[in-house]
C-alpha cells in the first residue's frame, strides 16, 4: 500500500544562517578534528562509560579510534558547511558518506577488537 524508502538523509540541508555555516561547520569540527588527530598521534585514548567506568585505548585501537572521530568531524564540516556553499554544495553528499564511513568502521573496528566474546 505505502511504499517506504530507507533513506540514511544525506541530501539533507541544514539551515542556512552564518551560525550554521561557520559555527557548526568551521569551529565545531575544527576542534571534534583536533581531538581525533591528538588521538591519532598520542595513540592514546579513553572511553568514558556509565557510572565513572573508563576503558584507556593505546596502539592501534586508539589510532583508528581517533580516525573515527576525524571521520565524524568530516561529516558534520560537510553538512554544515560544504552544504551552504554554493561551490561545495555538490560535493556535500559525497563528503557526508566518507565521513560516516570513516566512523563507522573505525568504531567497528574498535568494539570488534576489544568487546570479544570468545
Amino acid at each position: 500500500m505505502f511504499k517506504r524508502r530507507f533513506t540514511l538523509g544525506f541530501d539533507d540541508e541544514p539551515m542556512g544562517d552564518a551560525w550554521s555555516k561557520w559555527g557548526l561547520g568551521i569551529v565545531v569540527p575544527s576542534l571534534i578534528a583536533t581531538y581525533g588527530l591528538s588521538r591519532v598521534v598520542l595513540r592514546h585514548a579513553v572511553l568514558f562509560g556509565r557510572r565513572g567506568f573508563s576503558m584507556p585505548l593505546s596502539g592501534w585501537d586508539a589510532v583508528v579510534f581517533g580516525f573515527a572521530i576525524l571521520g565524524a568531524a568530516l561529516f558534520m564540516h560537510a553538512h554544515y558547511f560544504w552544504s551552504n556553499s554554493n561551490r561545495l554544495a555538490e560535493y556535500a553528499e559525497l563528503g557526508k558518506v566518507i565521513g560516516f564511513l570513516v566512523g563507522v568502521v573505525g568504531i567497528g573496528f574498535v568494539v570488534v577488537r576489544n568487546f570479544t566474546l570468545i
